[in-house]
């Protein structure tokens, strides 16, 4: 792109108001999500976490609470409600 990658950071982070890293971790945890709304009975919160890349559960739970306000079990139990 004829820059510096710290060039093409701080832009990134000028446009989209966080780092690239951090929007890549916002997309993954929104698939989650999306995964977790549907989860089929025979697949866990882990197993989907995992298909995601995150591999330390603890700090996955977290992030996901941070930006959903719910854990990701609090997200499947509340869609299986709904889907009865």
């Amino acid at each position: 792109v004829g820059c510096s990658a710290r060039i093409l950071h701080l832009g990134f982070r000028e446009r989209y108001g966080t780092t690239p890293g951090k929007y890549t971790q916002i997309l993954a945890l929104n698939a989650v999500r999306r995964k977790l709304c549907c989860l089929p009975s025979d697949k866990t919160i882990t197993e989907v976490a995992m298909d995601f890349g995150f591999y330390h559960l603890g700090r996955f739970s977290q992030q996901y609470k941070d930006l959903f306000v719910e854990l990701p079990s609090i997200t499947v139990a509340r869609s299986r409600e709904q889907n009865y």
